[in-house]
Order: structure tokens, then sequence, then C-alpha cells
């Protein structure tokens, strides 16, 4: 798969707001694009949706501590 057909597959990730997906495909094809002569997509524009994903998946993360933590006051 070339650096643009894994970005594509991490932007349908992000748009069906499968972060953990897009994620993954933002990861590889950040290192595809390193390996590239003639880069097919920008660096930045990987790295912006890697940001973002990360950033919701902590989210996710700080979302479900706080779920946890409140079934134990409650009980």
């Amino acid at each position: 798969m070339s650096t643009h057909d894994c970005f594509e597959m991490g932007r349908q990730s992000y748009i069906s707001a499968d972060y953990d997906h897009t994620e993954k495909w933002m990861n590889i094809a950040l290192i595809k694009q390193e390996e590239e002569t003639n880069k097919t997509v920008p660096k930045s524009e990987i790295l912006e949706y890697l940001a973002f994903s990360n950033y919701m998946i902590g989210l996710d993360f700080i979302i479900f501590i706080i779920m946890f933590i409140n079934i134990f006051i409650a009980f």
C-alpha cells in the first residue's frame, strides 16, 4: 500500500470516529511517507490527524476512569 492509501484508510477511520484505527493507519502512513521520494501526502497533514486521534483516545480513557470512580463512589 502507498502512503496515500494508508492516509485514506486513516482518514476514513477518522470520519467514522474510529480513533484507534485512525492512529494505526496514520502511523503507517507516516513511516511510508518518510520512505517516499515523491511525497504524496504532506507530513503535516498526517501529523494533524495523528495528534487529534491521540487526543480523542486519551479523552476516552479519562472518561472511562471517571465513570469507574463514580461506580465505586455509588457503592
